[in-house]
Parts: structure tokens; sequence; C-alpha cells
């Protein structure tokens, strides 16, 4: 997301952190939409401390900030942790998918514009750049497997987005189910 800009005006100013990693506490028109094309949102930050930059003018001042555990929670410290190594694995997953997936895309956007030129034709090279398009597709779209179609990296990523709002959606350790599910969408990306 575009990180957002506080403004240079006289006096106070408010920044709000969503304290999620990968963020730049930009909040945007379409952030509960349920967009799929959104970027995924990382995992929460744990309690602890932090540091805070601000530059000016070229000037850095650096404050600490200290995030506190909500004292109705149940969970321990050692839960959290789990609970944010699980869901940081599966955002960077997540995220190496996700780059995967755009510059496919843009590779098959060049590819459809080769096959429409002549000249490409007539070098007969077409059969070639066919070829091509149906693999990127396959690994797009997946294909069929041994007794089960294999998923894509469309259908693998969904799963990890899956995963990380179960292993992300509450204050507890990962269950085994989620996890095991990151496990095989990180192995089917891996594949692909």
């Amino acid at each position: 997301p575009k990180p957002q800009r506080i403004e240079s005006t006289p006096g106070e100013h408010r920044f709000v952190w969503d304290l999620l990693w990968g963020s730049s506490g930009a909040h945007t028109a379409d952030d509960d939409d349920g967009d799929d094309d959104a970027a995924p949102k990382g995992p929460h930050a744990l309690a602890g401390t932090y540091e805070v930059s601000l530059i000016v003018d070229g000037q850095t001042q650096t404050q600490p900030l200290t995030v506190v555990m909500d004292p109705r929670c149940p969970a321990t410290a050692a839960e959290l942790q789990a609970q944010f190594d699980a869901a940081q694995r599966i955002y960077a997953q997540t995220l190496q998918s996700r780059k995967a997936l755009a510059e496919i895309n843009s590779v098959r956007a060049n590819l459809e514009q080769l096959e429409k030129r002549s000249d490409v034709a007539a070098a007969g090279l077409l059969p070639e750049v066919q070829a091509v398009e149906s693999r990127l597709a396959e690994l797009v779209e997946g294909k069929p497997g041994a007794g089960r179609d294999r998923g894509g990296l469309e259908s693998s990523n969904g799963d990890l987005l899956a995963v990380l709002g179960a292993i992300s959606g509450g204050d507890r350790q990962p269950t085994e189910q989620a996890l095991a599910l990151g496990e095989q969408a990180t192995h089917e990306v891996q594949e692909s």
C-alpha cells in the first residue's frame, strides 16, 4: 500500500498504525470490500517495544513505542509467538506467490501481443509462443494430476490467504489443520 503521509501544515497531526506487519498505515476506500486482489495483511505485531521514526526535511527523530497486550486476552506469550511465527511464514509465502502471479501475467500479456504480430507468424514462431502460453496457463490455473487436479498459483495463493486469515484471526496458537493447509499450499506454490 501507498505509505500514509502526514500533513506538513502547522499544528498537531495524527498517524495511526494498524499494528500489522507489512502495512504502511494507509487506509483505502476498499479496505473492507473483500477484494481478493487487495494486498494481503501481515500478522499483528506482538506486544513489545518498537521504535518510531519521523523524517522531516532530512532530519530523523526517533521515539520508543510500547505495544501492550490486551489484559482480557487469555493467550500466553508463547502461544502468541507461535501464532506470529506461523503467520509471518505464510505472509512471506503469500507475497512471493503474488509476485510470481504478477510476473507471469505480465509475460502472458506480452505473449498475447506477440501472437498478433505478423512477423512472428511469418517466422514460424507462433507454435512456440502458444506452447509457452499454455505452460504459463498451467502454472496459474493448475493442471490435472494423478487422481486429482493440482491447483495452480491462483488457487494456492487463495489457500495461503485463507490460512493467513485463520491463523491471524484470534489470539491463540494456530491449529494443526491451518498449519497443514499452509504447508500444502506452500508446497503447491513451490511446485508451480
